[in-house]
């Protein structure tokens, strides 16, 4: 629904290079996951291949606080 340039800002705890996380964001991960298989934390490197196939790309990926990351997107 984006417009060209528009902009996509995503922001919460997610793997990368599968690398393990933080204990509080396995809990966040294993509990969704017990009751639906495909949910959970996803991998960035997922979030950058479905985002490119909507005609986004990552301009931005900041470290934050608890283990978090924001993303920014934006629409080419």
């Amino acid at each position: 629904m984006l417009s060209h340039g528009g902009i996509l800002f995503l922001h919460g705890p997610l793997f990368e290079d599968h690398r393990e996380t933080a204990t509080s964001n396995r809990a966040l991960d294993l509990d969704p996951r017990s009751r639906e298989p495909d949910s959970g934390l996803q991998e960035l490197s997922d979030v950058d291949a479905a985002s490119g196939r909507e005609g986004l790309h990552r301009e931005a990926r900041i470290a934050m606080q608890a283990n978090n990351l924001s993303l920014l997107y934006r629409k080419g």
